[in-house]
């Protein structure tokens, strides 16, 4: 009897083991099975959005893809160069004209000049300052031009690299005008006068913008295209000899500096005895006076003072 009882708990207990477990089975498809059937059951305009921000998307990485390649070459980079070069001359006028046509004949200009010294009937020497424009790629030769009409006392080089200042200034210009386009759109179906206001407002700051970074391209055309040169031109009596190279040439250029040096010095000390002889004189004149003063005075002490009475003293001894 206790075996026949037992059996049947053990079936029940079976039985209901089974069908807890059918429950969280069947728990278990269904919550995996929804998020399905809502993903399904997904609007065709919202899927619609999303391929169209998938598109953009894509659109826009390949248009980063496409301008981060757009690396300036180095063919390609904008350099503005820049030049000082000092001459010093003892024929003023006609260096003045070679330089003018120099500039001419390499397709350069005069931007602008200054001369110091040019007064009429003068003899000081004069000084001219040039500032020149002259196309970057004949630089070289002209400087090397310029410097044989003159000698050379100075000359310096100099460059600024304007490439990666000058790329995103152009970007940026395309930027806005893609957005001047897309605005002048939109005002065409703004109906709001709210609208219609904000669009304007955003417009006018757009083309302000691409006005004044089409100006900074355009000179920077145009410093890069044409290097400025500034040429200092000095009138000497005499030219500056260059340093001699090697050691004979220095120990004579030493010696002629120091001869040099010397007659510069007796020069000065001449011309300071010169200056001094008034003062001098004057001196001269007043010592005179002083020593006259004084044999005077000496002469008449030796006279106030009693002769010395050489009979007496011995009478005296005597007694």
């Amino acid at each position: 009897m206790d075996l026949e009882r037992g059996f049947p708990m053990k079936r029940l207990t079976v039985f209901f083991l089974t069908a807890v477990f059918c429950l969280v089975a069947a728990g278990c498809s269904s919550g995996a099975s929804a998020p399905q059937g809502r993903t399904n059951a997904v609007s065709p305009s919202s899927a619609a959005e999303h391929s169209a921000d998938a598109a953009g998307l894509t659109d826009g990485t390949q248009k980063a893809a496409a301008s981060g390649a757009e690396r300036p070459a180095s063919d390609s980079r904008k350099v503005i160069q820049s030049a000082e070069l000092t001459l010093q001359t003892v024929r003023y006028d006609e260096l003045n004209d070679k330089l003018q046509s120099l500039v001419a004949s390499f397709g350069g200009y005069i931007e602008n000049s200054s001369v110091q010294g040019d007064v009429p009937g003068s003899n000081a020497l004069r000084n001219a300052s040039y500032t020149l424009r002259v196309p970057s790629g004949k630089l070289q030769s002209f400087l090397q031009s310029a410097g044989d009409l003159g000698n050379v006392v100075s000359k310096s080089i100099s460059g600024q690299d304007v490439t990666q200042n000058y790329f995103d200034a152009e970007t940026r210009v395309k930027s806005l005008r893609t957005e001047q386009d897309r605005l002048l759109s939109l005002m065409q179906t703004a109906e709001k006068m709210d609208d219609i206001l904000k669009i304007e407002q955003r417009l006018t700051d757009v083309e302000n913008e691409i006005e004044q970074l089409t100006g900074q391209l355009k000179q920077w055309d145009s410093l890069v295209s044409l290097s400025t040169v500034t040429i200092k031109i000095r009138e000497v009596a005499e030219l500056t000899a260059p340093p001699a190279k090697d050691f004979g040439g220095q120990i004579g250029s030493i010696f002629q500096s120091s001869l040099s040096a010397l007659g510069v010095t007796l020069r000065y000390l001449v011309l300071g005895v010169a200056a001094a002889l008034p003062f001098l004189a004057v001196l001269a004149v007043f010592g005179a006076a002083v020593l006259f003063l004084r044999r005077r005075l000496q002469k008449r002490k030796t006279r106030s003072v009693p002769p010395y009475d050489s009979g007496k003293s011995d009478s005296s001894n005597t007694k």
